[in-house]
């Protein structure tokens, strides 16, 4: 069973970063959803601008009829593309700045994300219905309630569901090579005076996801620059602004 959850305060922009900065960390994937009212039109620069610097983290696309949250109705017939791509610290930072939860809606940007675990959606959201739900286990893999209202996240219960309610997205399932399967975390944390830098492989991140979500979205004023080495690590720099 998972705990459900609304939350209440996505309207604020860092507030959505920081739910960001917690979903992408603990997510294998993520998808948007891209809308055409009709097959010819042409899509704002916006999304156009998202589709570019999302494309080469894309796994799967899909047109569909239904998506997390939303089922297409029969009375007319847009073009809804359902595009799925990989969670990294990469894509987070090509999202963050957008603006609050709500921002991304049809036309400016593409709609209602949602974040998936092992195909299944544990975060989703309708941004023209001002709807979203969270849905997280008691278990390794899911973050703590506790430390996400302890950044600000205001969370509404509201009950409690079987894994048939959730959304399940087979192109968000991320095929795990040999190599990776194989693979020993790596960390390697340095603090010099008011700057972060973390240095990890892709399982030595997971490992440490929850203090990397609480160290990007604690501070106000905070900047983050990410790169990725030949070697398939990843630096994370977090620096405090005065």
């Amino acid at each position: 069973m998972y705990d459900s959850y609304y939350v209440i305060n996505c309207d604020d922009k860092e507030i959505t970063r920081k739910l960001f900065a917690v979903l992408f960390s603990y997510s294998d994937s993520f998808s948007l959803l891209y809308y055409k009212r009709v097959e010819n039109e042409k899509f704002k620069n916006t999304v156009k601008d998202i589709q570019k610097q999302l494309q080469k983290y894309k796994i799967g696309s899909k047109k569909v009829l239904e998506w997390p949250l939303t089922k297409q109705l029969n009375d007319h017939k847009p073009i809804c593309q359902l595009v799925t791509y990989k969670s990294s610290m990469e894509t987070f930072s090509i999202l963050e700045n957008v603006g609050c939860l709500w921002d991304w809606d049809y036309p400016y940007y593409p709609s209602d994300i949602a974040f998936y675990k092992n195909g299944f959606a544990w975060f989703e959201s309708c941004a023209h219905e001002r709807m979203n739900t969270l849905y997280v286990r008691k278990e390794d893999g899911y973050p703590l309630i506790s430390d996400m209202e302890s950044i600000g996240i205001e969370l509404e219960p509201e009950g409690k569901v079987s894994q048939e309610r959730l959304f399940f997205n087979e192109q968000a399932i991320l095929p795990m090579s040999k190599d990776e399967n194989q693979s020993e975390p790596i960390v390697n944390i340095e603090k010099i005076e008011n700057q972060i830098t973390i240095n990890a492989n892709m399982e030595g991140l997971r490992n440490i996801a929850r203090e990397i979500a609480v160290l990007m979205s604690d501070e106000a004023g905070a900047s983050t620059q990410i790169a990725t080495s030949n070697d398939n690590c990843m630096k994370l720099q977090i620096k405090k602004t005065e």
